[in-house]
Formats: C-alpha cells, structure tokens, sequence
C-alpha cells in the first residue's frame, strides 16, 4: 500500500501546480484494489479503465431499475458488462501466467480461481469475476470520498493541519531510510484517526441503508411491524446535538487525545454486527496516503464552494481543486 501511495504522489502531485484531488483518489484507491484483489502491478491504463467503469457502476446501484437508454440504471447495466470483459481477461492473463512460470500467486483473485471450496469445487470464471468486481466496487466511492473531504478540510483548515503534520513527521523521523510504516505507526496516528473521524462525521462518505426489522417495536409513539424496511442514515445521527454541541462545525477535539463518542453516535462505518468489514483497510489508506502529503506538501483549496451532489455518496460535481 505505501509503496502504492507514494508512486501515485510522485505521478500525480508532485511538480504539479494545482491537482483534482477527488478524481485522484478515486484513481488512487482503485490501483490499491487492483494490487489486492487481482494482483493487478504497473499497470495505470488499466487502472484509469477500471476507475471509470466502477465510478459508472457505483453511480447506479442506488437508482431505479429502469433498464432502458439514457437512464443511470442503463449506463450502470453495461459498464458492468464492459468491467466483466475486463476482468474475465484479467483471469485468463493470471491462469496462463501461473500456467507458465508456477509462481506462486497471494491476492484474492487467485486465492478464489486456484483453491477449491469446501465441496471441492472449483468456482467458475464468471462467479470470479462478479466477487472481485463486488470487491472493488465497495472499496471505491466511500474510501475516495473520505480520501477527498479529508484533504479539503485539512486545506481550509491550516492550525489542524499543521498539528495533522507535526504528528506525522515525529513518525517519519523514528524511522530509518526507506523503512516502510507498520501497523504500530499507524495506531499512533491519533489525532490524525480524530481528524478523518471528524470529516467523517459531518461528510460521510456513505449516507445510510436499508435494514430489515427483526421485531415489532414502538418508536415515537409509532409501531414498526417486524419484516418492514428501515432506513439508518449516518448524516443525521452523526450530528445529534446531544453528542456534539456544535454538530455542523468541524471540531476534530470530540476525539482528540483517544476521546470515544458514545456508542453509535459517529456511524461512518455502520456499527454493530454488520459494520463495514473494510473499516480497518479504509483507515489503513487513509492514513498511509495522508502520511505522505502532509510530510511531503503544503496545499489550499481553490474551489472552497464546491457544489457537493447529494444521493448515497456525496460527490463534489466539478471535484475538489487544491
């Protein structure tokens, strides 16, 4: 992943006078899941193919299915096709390789064509093919998004950046030439975590889902019969006053210093028994990329008024210009 992030900085930030941050984290966070999920290496054509594609797909999971010619559900249904015919290549390309040269392969692609399942069977190419494009396309919108609103607010926010930085040099210099991060560099990134838990909390990168009631319960004076759908949306309970006092201003001190809001107040990541199984990948990536910006740039926003587009993810409509 660092070796990731810091190829993608040097490609596409570094000599640049002004930078697209939200198409570039969405570039960014499709090259980590290609490397992951397909084994995917050296390969930003088809990266920049892959981010295009799942940005269309992702676009439409949450539309009407209308599957007719100029409806979002139409241009989802075949960018899907297009990112399946990819993929199904991809997968002829690993099999001949390993065919080839036997190498012994680690990322999740082959982990599901090469090991059969507890039946002994082998799952088939198409099956592959839609777990991996499932794979990619949940690890794409959200990531990006919290990649995207956390270098905006650092942006407008220099004091809160230079605490962010002043924190990430401290670790950069305990460690030697070219030693990579680690799991324990990145629990001490604590008040960079309250940083993106801020962000997170007045933008989050997923608005809510749909949940089935399991029992009949009163709510309001209102009863919600078992087997209805229920809607838990994050953008409204993360800014309860009740938990945070100013809940529409952007004050990283609620969880400064290991702080913990109260149990399911901040909900960036859903909680309970279905939080996002990708919460410690996205946090992973959050900090190994913002590690390396603030250690490397200085930065402010140029469109600070940008016109964010509402729906499931909230996109900056002509992106975040730095």
């Amino acid at each position: 992943m660092e070796s990731i992030v810091q190829e993608h900085l040097k490609v596409h930030w570094e000599g640049k006078s002004t930078v697209e941050i939200y198409s570039l984290a969405q570039l960014l966070v499709t090259t980590l899941s290609a490397r992951f999920f397909t084994g995917l290496q050296n390969n930003n054509d088809r990266c920049v193919k892959f981010a295009e594609l799942i940005n269309i797909i992702a676009s439409g999971l949450h539309t009407f299915p209308i599957n007719i010619p100029g409806t979002e559900f139409y241009r989802a249904m075949k960018a899907a096709e297009a990112m399946r015919k990819e993929v199904l290549l991809l997968i002829k390309e690993k099999k001949a390789a390993v065919s080839s040269s036997g190498a012994k392969v680690t990322d999740t692609m082959s982990h599901l064509l090469f090991n059969p399942d507890p039946t002994r069977r082998f799952i088939p190419e198409n099956e592959v093919a839609d777990k991996v494009m499932g794979l990619m396309t949940g690890g794409f919108h959200s990531p990006s998004m919290a990649t995207s609103f956390l270098i905006k607010f650092l942006g407008e926010n220099p004091k809160v950046c230079e605490k962010v930085r002043t924190e990430q040099l401290e670790i950069a210099s305990s460690k030697q030439d070219g030693e990579n991060l680690n799991w324990e560099d990145i629990q001490k990134m604590k008040y960079s975590w309250a940083v993106a838990l801020e962000v997170m909390r007045l933008v989050p990168p997923l608005q809510g889902t749909f949940r089935e009631v399991v029992t009949d319960f009163t709510y309001e004076d209102y009863t919600i019969p078992k087997g209805w759908k229920g809607y838990w949306s994050s953008s409204s309970t993360n800014k309860i006053a009740e938990h945070f006092p100013a809940p529409e201003e952007f004050d990283p001190s609620s969880f400064e210093n290991g702080k913990a809001a109260p149990a399911y107040s901040n909900i960036p990541f859903g909680s309970g028994l279905r939080i996002c199984p990708g919460k410690e990948y996205a946090r992973r990536q959050l900090m190994c990329f913002l590690h390396h910006v603030v250690t490397r740039h200085k930065w402010e926003v140029i469109n600070t008024k940008a016109k964010i587009a509402g729906g499931l993810n909230p996109v900056p409509k002509e992106g975040f210009h730095m």
